[in-house]
């Protein structure tokens, strides 16, 4: 999945997939810092996963949204060449909504 993503994108992940950076050199991969055992995070390193957590804020919004609908929570039982399409479905009514333009309510 990471291949397919450009490499001048850089690619925000939550503390989940660590090695990341590692297995992909040639991506820019931004991840919080983690604290070891018996090290905490220091305070420059709290700063910079404040930051990443409100850059990944919006994308993390958007899933749930997509959740409300159903598209991620469950089981597609349709066919699998037309999973691609409503999800982008969804997600450009989402989308355009977000944008102020369309309301669901």
């Amino acid at each position: 999945m990471i291949r397919q993503i450009p490499p001048l994108v850089k690619i925000r992940l939550d503390k989940g997939y660590e090695g990341t950076a590692r297995r992909h050199p040639d991506r820019s991969v931004e991840q919080p810092i983690k604290g070891k055992r018996n090290h905490k995070v220091t305070v420059l390193g709290r700063a910079y996963n404040y930051l990443l957590s409100s850059l990944r804020i919006y994308v993390e919004h958007h899933f749930a949204r997509l959740q409300k609908f159903g598209i991620l929570r469950e089981v597609y039982r349709g066919r699998f060449s037309d999973h691609e399409d409503l999800f982008c479905l969804v997600s450009g009514l989402l989308n355009y909504r977000a944008t102020a333009r369309f309301s669901l309510v």
